[in-house]
């Protein structure tokens, strides 16, 4: 069938080729086996202009059009056809089919503690972060933050706008695309009235716009 659209596409009906390249090849006598056919990866495909062959494509249409399928089928489809015909063509003509496969993007888990919170302060004491843990820890391979004189963030508060903005800095220039920030809604007797929990800096966030990252929440 891909050989019947090719020849719609560039032959008329005695075989002679229309194509104002003369050298635009049989594509029913160049392909031997059906192996010899290709087709692009995912079915969706970047072309070149010059390659689409627009003219010849639209001069077809209305012998071809009612041969689409309504509605999708995996596989057997007029459409189908076009698409191992211009992968095929492509290749056959000596020209380059390249699979580019989408680069993953990096983020990172976003804990939006690390500043003075009610619950905090009612269950553990006025002032408690997670830093009240760590800064008087001594053990052996023990990391604690690189200071900001160092050219790290320090026991920062993430209620300050500098703080999450140097954070986006840090996350941009190592190839951090974005943060997921963890979202908690508690029940129960000691829960809240509104059931939220730390929800102040994914607000700040929204308000001042640091960090200026693309986020997503997890909970």
């Amino acid at each position: 069938r891909m050989n019947d659209i090719h020849q719609l596409m560039f032959f008329d009906d005695d075989g002679n080729n229309n194509h104002s390249d003369q050298n635009h090849m049989d594509i029913a006598k160049t392909i031997d086996e059906e192996d010899d056919m290709l087709i692009a990866a995912g079915t969706m495909f970047w072309m070149r202009y010059s390659a689409l062959h627009v003219k010849e494509l639209v001069s077809i249409l209305p012998k071809v059009e009612r041969d689409f399928t309504s509605g999708y089928v995996d596989n057997s489809g007029l459409e189908h056809t076009f698409e191992r015909l211009f992968a095929t063509e492509i290749a056959l003509r000596q020209r380059r089919v390249a699979e580019i496969a989408p680069a993953p993007q990096v983020v990172a888990m976003y804990f939006p503690q690390f500043h003075h919170v009610p619950e905090n302060d009612e269950f553990w004491g006025k002032g408690f972060t997670e830093w009240t843990l760590l800064k008087p820890m001594d053990l052996d391979n023990l990391r604690k933050p690189l200071p900001v004189e160092e050219g790290g963030l320090g026991f920062y508060d993430l209620m300050e706008k500098e703080s999450r903005k140097a954070q986006a800095d840090v996350a941009k220039s190592h190839g951090v695309n974005g943060f997921i920030y963890y979202h908690y809604w508690f029940s129960g007797s000691h829960a809240p009235p509104n059931h939220v929990v730390m929800q102040q800096i994914p607000e700040q966030m929204l308000l001042d716009g640091e960090p200026n990252l693309p986020f997503a929440f997890s909970w």
